[in-house]
């Protein structure tokens, strides 16, 4: 279930948080509370549709959201969206995850958990969100970058800048075996550029 917001969000206030130039049809006094797939929406709910052919009106009008987020290329008529709101944008995705993330992501403050085990050389900007149970080795990690729970970061690795690193990930332990009676000692490093999403379990 999507977390709701306690406040309606205004379609100009959605505006504001959309990186691109967007064309409005249809009711613009209406707000949002949540957001939800395009096919299981209510009145109260942003979607989105990437659809750019001729199938986004049916999607449309068989769609129950209130606001929805369209291609600009598709032609729309009044009776497709009746009693909604379009934003007509180049990427629909886009500028629904542009949505998203100012209003109805997870925040998280820079910190790290007393029961994480921290290297006392670890070199860590001051601006990092580190989870609990985490192991961190001799390493480097760059301002912005969340590690959240239940992940090992061995020594000899160096993390950039807004790097996200989900529960239960695994950088810089030994590699794959090069043959199967000879195994390689892992004496290398790991590095992780900026901007970077690493997933759960990786």
């Amino acid at each position: 279930m999507a977390k709701k917001l306690q406040q309606q969000l205004k379609i100009e206030e959605l505006l504001q948080s959309v990186s691109q130039e967007a064309d409005v049809r249809g009711n613009s006094v209406a707000h949002i509370l949540q957001v939800a797939p395009v096919q299981e929406s209510c009145e109260d709910a942003l979607s989105f549709c990437s659809d750019d052919t001729s199938r986004a009106r049916e999607i449309v009008r068989n769609s129950k959201a209130g606001v929805i987020v369209c291609s600009k290329h598709v032609q729309f008529e009044e009776n497709d969206y009746a009693g909604k709101v379009l934003i007509l944008v180049e990427d629909p995705k886009r500028a629904f995850t542009d949505v998203v993330r100012k209003f109805f992501a997870e925040t998280v403050q820079f910190g790290i958990s007393p029961l994480s085990v921290i290297h006392e050389r670890a070199r860590i900007h001051p601006n990092v969100y580190i989870g609990p149970f985490c192991t961190i080795g001799e390493c480097e990690i760059g301002e912005g970058s969340i590690v959240y729970g239940n992940t090992y970061v061995h020594s000899n690795v160096r993390i950039g800048r807004n790097v996200t690193i989900n529960p239960g990930a695994v950088i810089g332990v030994e590699g794959i075996l090069t043959s199967w009676d000879v195994r390689l000692p892992h004496v290398g490093g790991v590095i992780i550029g900026d901007n970077v999403q690493i997933g759960a379990n990786v």
